[in-house]
């Protein structure tokens, strides 16, 4: 399941969770709307990863502040901080290894 963020204190709640994934989305862009289903598969088959969409432009200040100038952007957060060292974009997307190993790193023990 995929949480729509729409202000400030809904971004500040998703990233305190263990882990969250955010993706900066734009309605009218052709690669948000390409990756969406994927994102939404992603969101039901690791579903106790936390996955997020966030508008870019009814949340211009939150996509500034978090550096997303490629929509759409990932950035995967835990506990408040970003834990993968870069953002993914649609020219590189989040690796489904990647989210293996936080749902692992997280979750399984």
């Amino acid at each position: 399941m995929i949480t729509e963020i729409n202000s400030v204190e809904q971004f500040r709640q998703a990233i305190t969770q263990e882990v969250s994934i955010i993706e900066y989305h734009a309605s009218w862009s052709g690669p948000c709307k390409a990756i969406s289903p994927t994102f939404t598969q992603l969101s039901d088959t690791y579903s106790k990863l936390k996955f997020y969409r966030l508008d870019v432009d009814e949340c211009a200040q939150l996509t500034q502040d978090a550096g997303a100038r490629m929509y759409p952007t990932f950035i995967v957060y835990s506990r408040g901080q970003k834990v993968c060292p870069h953002l993914f974009t649609s020219l590189t997307p989040i690796p489904p290894s990647t989210l293996f190993t936080l749902y692992s790193l997280f979750f399984i023990s």
